[in-house]
């Protein structure tokens, strides 16, 4: 075994042997791609969502029979006194039933009598709260 006759030398091949497995483990770059939204404040995305028609907004409730169940694309139909509604059900989408229980949308059937109150983005009528009766 070699005896280093300086304690400077060492000290610095310690150093250089200590910081070797330090270099190859540094932190990982930054993405290469960043999404456009996460450029964009909030805001200037409300305005833009606005300016293309796609805000949100209320249009009340459809009360009715469910005529349709399309499970694949998510959706009701519900036959009202307006006529028949395709309205999109989101996860986001509170489905509830008799009493406290909550429910899901394979639990909706058709010929159920349905209470929804929805809102429309883009052309889309959209399901908030779902009340079977």
């Amino acid at each position: 075994m070699y005896r280093f006759t300086s304690p400077l030398v060492a000290v610095l091949l310690g150093v250089l042997l200590y910081a070797t497995p330090l270099a190859q483990t540094a932190s990982p770059s930054p993405p290469a791609f960043i999404p456009k939204a996460a450029l964009v404040p909030a805001r200037a995305l409300q305005t833009i969502d606005d300016a293309a028609g796609l805000r949100a907004r209320n249009t009340g409730m459809i009360e009715g029979q469910v005529v349709a169940v399309d499970y694949q694309r998510a959706t009701i139909s519900v036959a009202g006194p307006r006529g028949r509604v395709e309205i999109a059900v989101l996860p986001s989408t509170s489905i509830q039933g008799k009493g406290d229980a909550y429910h899901a949308l394979p639990d909706i059937t058709r010929g159920a009598r349905v209470q929804v109150f929805t809102s429309r983005r883009g052309g889309l009528t959209i399901a908030q709260v779902i009340r079977m009766r």
